[in-house]
């Protein structure tokens, strides 16, 4: 293990010590994007002519290495560590000495990184949280399409403007769904909208997003 405080303690931290200020479990979430953040630091650092090309080439080997490692079980997050960025800088050092490891953070503070880690890691969950909104969307107007051709409508499409469905049908077809437009919106209620519609306009084609 690399020692962060060998500049300020002679002996080493106690392990009870080291549990209480450690956030190294809690930042496990930001495991890979705090590498992602780092790699792309190291790659300025060179173009910055900080690092060498040969530098560069040994950091980000020691740092994939770090996540291949990780991803595979073959590390285990030392708690001796204050937390996540510390861990990844003192394997680093460990792999390519600090010589060069120590050159990982040059002109980047802590707040740095864990601003940008924290701004990656929502932008993951956004994303991941508009995929399964999307995904749960698509499934409700699923339904809602397969509800509309078991009474026997010929083309049916169910558009979301949440709270609001539109309901395109042939305009041939409009008679029909109004004796059974009380089904239907209990049916579409059922599924979370609050208002249901009906496009004047009739079943329309080649305008899947409008």
């Amino acid at each position: 293990m690399y020692d962060v405080y060998r500049a300020r303690l002679r002996g080493q931290v106690e392990r009870k010590a080291s549990i209480f200020r450690t956030s190294v479990k809690d930042d496990e979430r930001i495991f890979e994007i705090d590498i992602d953040g780092t790699e792309a630091h190291e790659i300025m650092l060179y173009e910055e002519h900080v690092l060498t090309r040969e530098e560069l080439k040994k950091i980000l080997s020691a740092l994939e290495k770090l996540r291949i490692e990780k991803r595979d079980g073959r590390i285990e997050l030392d708690l001796r560590y204050e937390d996540i960025h510390e861990l990844i800088e003192g394997y680093v050092i460990n792999e390519v000495g600090l010589e060069i490891g120590g050159k990982i953070h040059t002109g980047r503070s802590r707040n740095d990184q864990v601003a940008l880690d924290i701004r990656m890691s929502l932008r993951s969950d956004l994303n991941e949280t508009s995929d399964l909104l999307l995904s749960l969307i698509n499934t409700i107007l699923e339904k809602a399409e397969e509800y509309l051709k078991r009474l026997k409508f010929t083309q049916v499409r169910v558009r979301d403007h949440y709270p609001i469905a539109r309901i395109e049908i042939n305009s041939q077809e409009f008679k029909k769904l109004l004796a059974v437009r009380k089904k239907i919106s209990h049916y579409l209620r059922k599924l979370g909208y609050k208002h249901i519609t009906v496009d004047l306009n009739g079943y329309q084609t080649g305008s899947l997003n409008s």
